[in-house]
């Protein structure tokens, strides 16, 4: 392990879970992960969601925006 902080989860099976429209019932387990963005009193602690982060520009390299050459 390299260190990293990840959030509680588990498989549950979805039948289990109250509320779940039968649309969403797909396969017999859900991942079930614990909230990570609220602090013990109830307070936001802030979170990126790397799936929300625009994309790229694909003429940049991950490495301080060099030119990736043609």
């Amino acid at each position: 392990m390299v260190g990293a902080n990840v959030s509680e989860a588990r498989l549950v099976d979805i039948e289990s879970i109250e509320g779940v429209p039968p649309k969403f019932k797909i396969g017999k387990y859900a991942l079930s992960v614990r909230r990570f963005d609220r602090a013990p009193g109830g307070g936001r602690i802030h979170a990126v969601d790397f799936a929300q982060m625009p994309a790229p520009s694909p003429i940049r390299s991950t490495f301080g925006g060099t030119r990736i050459p043609s």
